[in-house]
């Protein structure tokens, strides 16, 4: 006699399975510490140095999707504080950047 085994506890939801198909997302820590060649911020660093003049956007996305990531987040404020849109709670944004 071959009985039916019922699951245990909770199921993975398709919205679950589909985000771990996707594999590959690629987190992009992007601030002033770039531009000061270093790994971590304090947020002690000047944001007029932050001037991504050059900065190729599209670039990254290629070259994502060239590796096989399927998402990009961009991390819009850090640890450092710094925040990469203009923003009426702190100074320390691209609003203080050329």
């Amino acid at each position: 006699m071959v009985r039916e085994i019922k699951p245990h506890g909770p199921l993975t939801s398709q919205a679950q399975l589909a985000y771990l198909e996707d594999e590959l997302a690629a987190f992009i820590h992007f601030g002033p510490n770039t531009f000061y060649d270093q790994e971590w911020g304090t947020g002690q660093e000047d944001p007029e140095r932050f001037n991504p003049a050059q900065l190729d956007a599209r670039e990254w996305v290629r070259v994502l999707k060239e590796t096989g990531f399927k998402k990009l987040i961009l991390v819009v404020k850090h640890h450092d504080g710094f925040v990469l849109y203009p923003t009426a709670h702190t100074d320390y944004s691209v609003k203080a950047s050329p």
